[in-house]
C-alpha cells in the first residue's frame, strides 16, 4: 500500500503542472510562426521567380516567330510586360526589360539568330522580391534580386 506522505507528494505533483503545458506552448510558439512564416516566404519567392521565368520566355517565344528581326525586340518587349504584370500585378514598363540587338549578320558565330530577354528594375539587374516576414531582412535576406532570362532562336535566321 502507498503510504498517506506519498499519497499527499502525488497529489500535490499533479496539481502542480496545470500551467506545465501553457508554459511549453508559449516557448513553443514563436519557432512555429517562424517556421510557418519562412515557408510562406519561400513559396512566394518560388512563385514570384516562376512568374518571372514565364514571363521572359513568352516574350523571347513571341520574339521568335517575328516575320522582322527589327520588331523582335519590342514584341518581347510588349509580351514579356503584359504577361508578369498580369500575373503579379507589378507595375514594369517595356524599359525594365532587356533585349540586345539580335545578330543576323554573321551566321558562323555561336549567338546568330539568338534573342535574348532579361530584365533589369530600376537600373539595377534582376526583379526586386522583398520578403514578407521581417525575420529575413534580419537575416541577410531582405534584398533578393531574381535575374530571370531567356534565349530563343530567331525562327527566320535558319
Amino acid at each position: 500500500m502507498i503510504s498517506t506522505y506519498m499519497r499527499r507528494r502525488l497529489a500535490r505533483a499533479r496539481r502542480d503542472d496545470h500551467g506545465a503545458a501553457v508554459v511549453e506552448f508559449a516557448l513553443v510558439v514563436p519557432v512555429l510562426f517562424l517556421i510557418i512564416f519562412a515557408v510562406i516566404d519561400f513559396g512566394r519567392a518560388l512563385w514570384t521567380l516562376n512568374v518571372l521565368s514565364s514571363g521572359v520566355r513568352e516574350g523571347a517565344r513571341a520574339a521568335a516567330v517575328e516575320s522582322d528581326v527589327t520588331t523582335a525586340a519590342s514584341t518581347a518587349k510588349t509580351k514579356t510586360v503584359a504577361y508578369i504584370n498580369g500575373i503579379l500585378g507589378t507595375s514594369l514598363t517595356t524599359a525594365d526589360v532587356t533585349v540586345p540587338a539580335v545578330n543576323t549578320t554573321t551566321p558562323a558565330s555561336a549567338d546568330y539568330g539568338l534573342i535574348k530577354v532579361s530584365l533589369s528594375v530600376g537600373g539595377s539587374a534582376g526583379f526586386p522580391f522583398t520578403p514578407v516576414t521581417p525575420f529575413a531582412s534580419r537575416m541577410g535576406l531582405g534584398n533578393i534580386r531574381f535575374q530571370p532570362n531567356a534565349n530563343y532562336r530567331w525562327e527566320k535566321a535558319n
